[in-house]
């Protein structure tokens, strides 16, 4: 199991990545959270805050974490014509 510090050091990382790309973080207790935007998930090295659809805020600390995966891109569908 990652420490506590990688999973603050990669939802660092995701945050800051240049293009953005969505992520999610899932908690002991299985809820996931999506991260869509880099300004709605922040971690000051004990907890985590994330901002969800419809601005639902969740807060939690960094050992509930049980991983955080980058989403995979979304196929673009090809237009007819």
């Amino acid at each position: 199991m990652p420490s506590i510090t990688n999973y603050y050091e990669e939802i660092k990382r995701l945050r800051f990545q240049k293009p953005f790309r969505p992520y999610t973080i899932v908690t002991r207790d299985g809820q996931k959270h999506h991260v869509f935007e880099s300004v709605r998930a922040g971690s000051n090295g004990r907890s985590v805050t994330v901002i969800g659809k419809r601005d639902h805020v969740s807060r939690f600390n960094l050992t509930e974490i049980s991983a955080v995966v980058e989403d995979k891109p979304k196929r673009r569908k090809r237009r007819a014509g």
